[in-house]
């Protein structure tokens, strides 16, 4: 069977992840297995198709002299060394380096003008059995248009890692549900680099591509599949099915804490708490003002002595002044690194606003972590309230705090959390997942 998997990039983001595993695991299954990325730090193992505008001469011609052009306009302002002319004029270089994306974002659009798949598509001379894409939103590569033509030749598969693929722009609801109705005055488009809502068209031009193409839909949580049920993706669906994601369990294990910490430079004698989010604070999704802020309120009411917070993601500087024991550690893309920290730290904290069925929460489990989380999304789904964690309201920081604190207070209901935590480690497995989709492979191409 010739499967072939679709993502952004690789190795950032947790679709990436997902998509590397099971591209790896059918490989080593004997089949012929191949992932096609916009970019990749490891190009060698992958296709990489790069960014290509349907319009190349467009921003050929016209990029570099708008570019010129505003440079001659901000030149002075540089030398004011304003923060909020320098993060103008880099968005400004961004779009004007593009105009096609540029026009796209002034009519508000989401751009599908993007032809590396159909470059890639045409040169095929054997088409795959299995097309399975994963994150389409961003990367300039994928064109939604192409999907009545690659669903006519194969088999399709579209696994939900966020809800783009039903809204009319959102990469998250955040709670709104205009996508179900048709979207229009949407509340969250200036969180969007695009000047207009055009989120109604946005989702009817959607709806239209849906209507003729054959998708078999996936979700690693019921919250997204569930949601999916509902939306313009049904006008698509052959079938619609859950699969949690997995994780590699010969990785992800429990592991001496004083060497954990000896090796990652943590302190031995307090209570740590970890935090992992890609892009820490830019990341406007991953709620690192939320872990922050809690952080802040938990060290005010007991002091900074009995804890520490390790956040991994980003290279951060503290602020002049700040007491906490906070370590901020860069991105980190090795699985073993990664689970040294999750092996130091005494429980796992996870504070975005909007997420599906975190990875991140499946591997601190897997190491035996406790996690105090927001109930966002399918979080209910992998944490039960008490049993292996606590879970409060999205975006109820005080909850945050207080249930920090419950942890540090508490090493009993730590140690229980611990126990529940690894009783359910079969579940999560990457093995699990893999046997899941190879099935559903097989039953969908009718190949073994």
């Amino acid at each position: 069977m010739y499967i072939a998997h679709l993502n952004t990039s690789y190795p950032s983001g947790g679709s990436g992840r997902i998509a590397y595993d099971l591209f790896d695991a059918m490989k080593r299954a004997g089949h012929e297995s191949e992932m096609v990325v916009a970019s990749s730090s490891t190009p060698d193992q992958f296709t990489v198709v790069g960014h290509q505008s349907s319009f190349p001469m467009v921003n050929q011609l016209f990029g570099p002299g708008l570019i010129r052009g505003l440079q001659k306009i901000t030149g002075p302002l540089r030398l004011r060394s304003m923060d909020s002319v320098r993060a103008w004029e880099n968005r400004m270089k961004a779009e004007l380096s593009n105009p096609t994306q540029f026009l796209n974002n002034l009519l508000g659009r989401d751009n599908f003008d993007h032809r590396a798949i159909r470059h890639w598509w045409q040169s095929l001379l054997k088409k795959p059995d299995i097309v399975h894409l994963h994150d389409l939103h961003g990367g300039f590569y994928f064109d939604l248009r192409d999907l009545p033509e690659l669903s006519g030749d194969s088999k399709v598969v579209l696994t939900l890692h966020n809800e783009w693929p039903y809204t009319g722009l959102c990469h998250y609801t955040l709670g709104c549900d205009r996508w179900a109705s048709g979207c229009g005055q949407c509340p969250h488009w200036k969180m969007y680099p695009v000047y207009r809502d055009n989120t109604r068209p946005n989702l009817e031009r959607k709806r239209r591509i849906y209507k003729e193409s054959a998708l078999y839909v996936s979700g690693p949580s019921r919250w997204i599949v569930g949601k999916a049920k509902k939306s313009i993706l049904k006008e698509a669906a052959v079938e619609m099915k859950v699969i949690p994601n997995g994780v590699d369990l010969s990785v992800f294990k429990p592991g001496p804490m004083d060497e954990a910490r000896a090796a990652s430079g943590i302190p031995g004698d307090r209570i740590v708490f970890l935090f992992l989010a890609n892009k820490t604070k830019s990341a406007k999704w991953k709620g690192f003002n939320y872990v922050d802020e809690a952080y802040t309120q938990l060290t005010r009411r007991i002091g900074v002595e009995s804890s520490c917070l390790v956040i991994v993601g980003e290279a951060l500087e503290k602020e002049p002044g700040d007491t906490r024991d906070i370590r901020y550690v860069p991105f980190v893309s090795k699985k073993e690194e990664l689970t040294r920290y999750y092996q130091a730290a005494d429980v796992f904290v996870h504070t975005a606003i909007a997420d599906n069925f975190p990875t991140t929460l499946l591997e601190a489990m897997a190491c035996g972590l406790p996690v105090v989380s927001f109930d966002t999304g399918g979080i209910p789904e992998q944490i039960t309230n008490g049993e292996n964690g606590l879970i409060s309201a999205t975006g109820d920081v005080d909850a945050i705090s207080a249930n920090m604190e419950v942890m540090i207070g508490e090493p009993d209901l730590r140690a229980r959390m611990k126990t529940a935590a690894l009783e359910r480690r079969g579940f999560y497995s990457l093995d699990r997942m893999h046997e899941d989709y190879l099935k559903w492979y097989q039953e969908i191409s009718g190949k073994e």
